[in-house]
Protein backbone atom coordinates (compact mmCIF):
# COMPACT_ATOMS: atom_id res chain seq x y z
CA UNK A 1 0.00 0.00 0.00
CA UNK A 2 2.89 2.13 0.77
CA UNK A 3 4.35 1.72 -2.69
CA UNK A 4 0.97 3.12 -3.93
CA UNK A 5 0.23 5.92 -1.80
CA UNK A 6 3.30 7.21 -3.00
CA UNK A 7 2.52 7.01 -6.38
CA UNK A 8 -0.65 8.49 -5.91
CA UNK A 9 0.91 11.42 -3.93
CA UNK A 10 3.45 11.95 -6.92
CA UNK A 11 0.65 12.20 -9.55
CA UNK A 12 -1.14 14.35 -6.98
CA UNK A 13 1.56 16.75 -6.82
CA UNK A 14 3.04 16.88 -10.03
CA UNK A 15 0.53 16.39 -12.81
CA UNK A 16 -3.12 17.65 -11.09
CA UNK A 17 -3.03 21.42 -11.33
CA UNK A 18 -2.99 22.72 -7.91
CA UNK A 19 -6.14 25.12 -8.68
CA UNK A 20 -8.19 21.96 -9.75
CA UNK A 21 -10.83 20.87 -8.20
CA UNK A 22 -11.45 16.87 -6.82
CA UNK A 23 -13.67 14.69 -8.28
CA UNK A 24 -16.91 14.01 -6.58
CA UNK A 25 -16.91 11.24 -4.77
CA UNK A 26 -20.93 10.60 -5.69
CA UNK A 27 -20.10 9.50 -9.60
CA UNK A 28 -18.73 5.88 -7.84
CA UNK A 29 -21.65 4.34 -6.68
CA UNK A 30 -23.97 5.02 -9.78
CA UNK A 31 -20.68 3.65 -12.22
CA UNK A 32 -20.60 0.73 -10.18
CA UNK A 33 -24.16 0.00 -10.49
CA UNK A 34 -23.88 0.20 -14.24
CA UNK A 35 -21.28 -1.83 -14.68
CA UNK A 36 -23.00 -4.01 -12.23
CA UNK A 37 -26.00 -4.22 -14.46
CA UNK A 38 -24.09 -4.76 -17.33
CA UNK A 39 -22.34 -7.38 -16.12
CA UNK A 40 -25.04 -9.54 -14.93
CA UNK A 41 -26.54 -9.85 -18.26
CA UNK A 42 -23.37 -11.75 -19.62
CA UNK A 43 -21.62 -12.89 -16.14
CA UNK A 44 -19.50 -14.99 -18.38
CA UNK A 45 -17.87 -11.89 -18.96
CA UNK A 46 -14.49 -11.47 -17.25
CA UNK A 47 -14.38 -8.38 -15.02
CA UNK A 48 -11.49 -7.01 -17.81
CA UNK A 49 -13.10 -8.16 -21.06
CA UNK A 50 -16.45 -6.13 -19.78
CA UNK A 51 -14.51 -2.73 -18.96
CA UNK A 52 -12.25 -3.22 -22.16
CA UNK A 53 -15.63 -3.56 -24.16
CA UNK A 54 -16.99 -0.75 -22.86
CA UNK A 55 -14.04 1.35 -23.37
CA UNK A 56 -12.94 0.48 -26.88
CA UNK A 57 -9.43 1.56 -26.79
CA UNK A 58 -7.55 1.90 -29.29
CA UNK A 59 -5.04 -0.37 -28.39
CA UNK A 60 -6.29 -3.14 -26.80
CA UNK A 61 -4.15 -4.33 -23.34
CA UNK A 62 -4.22 -8.59 -23.50
CA UNK A 63 -3.16 -8.20 -19.52
CA UNK A 64 -6.16 -6.70 -18.37
CA UNK A 65 -8.52 -7.99 -21.10
CA UNK A 66 -8.08 -12.14 -20.01
CA UNK A 67 -6.75 -11.34 -16.49
CA UNK A 68 -9.16 -13.82 -14.15
CA UNK A 69 -11.32 -12.25 -11.76
CA UNK A 70 -9.68 -14.03 -9.15
CA UNK A 71 -6.21 -12.36 -9.95
CA UNK A 72 -7.90 -8.90 -10.00
CA UNK A 73 -9.48 -9.76 -6.55
CA UNK A 74 -5.93 -10.65 -5.17
CA UNK A 75 -4.18 -7.52 -6.83
CA UNK A 76 -6.88 -5.42 -5.44
CA UNK A 77 -6.45 -6.83 -1.88
CA UNK A 78 -2.60 -6.17 -2.42
CA UNK A 79 -3.57 -2.73 -3.18
CA UNK A 80 -4.98 -1.87 -0.48
CA UNK A 81 -2.50 -3.29 1.94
Amino acid sequence: MMKHMKLLKYYSTNLIPTNSIMRDKNRIKPILEKIEKLWILDPDLRFGQLVMNIIKPEQSNVEVYYMEDDNLFDKIEKFKE
